[in-house]
């Protein structure tokens, strides 16, 4: 079994080494890649927090926060759509879902939310 010690890991993304506690050198790297504050580090930790709420808001285990769970292949659908706001390649996205709205918003703080939505509409001819 291998001994935590400390090391010096690798930003993947700019290559600035940081002091870590780690079991090996791949493991020093990875945690060095999610302390660092590079710019690509940063747009990388929102990434994954993005993944990380959208499951939390969409994903199995939702019920307990009134939604019903969306479907795997429309929420990775979401997810990349939601990258492409971390890039900035989009401002704003809103996917209307089992009567609810996923809406993602681009800027120096990304935020996600689901929320019900009730639409009343009459036809007239």
């Amino acid at each position: 079994m291998s001994e935590v010690k400390s090391m010096m890991g690798k930003c993947e993304y700019c290559g600035a080494e940081i002091g870590v506690i780690a079991k090996s050198q791949a493991e020093a790297n990875e945690l060095a890649s999610e302390k660092c504050d590079c710019s690509s580090a940063r747009t990388a930790q929102k990434k994954r927090m993005l993944a990380e709420k959208l499951k939390e808001l969409a994903g199995d285990g939702c019920e307990e926060l009134g939604f019903r769970p969306v479907d795997t292949e429309i929420k990775e659908a979401i997810e990349s759509i939601g990258k492409m706001v971390i890039d900035g390649r989009i401002q704003n996205v809103a996917a209307k879902v089992d009567g609810t709205v996923i809406n993602i918003k681009g800027g120096a703080k990304v935020k996600i939310s689901r929320k019900y939505t009730h639409e009343e509409a009459e036809e007239i001819e």
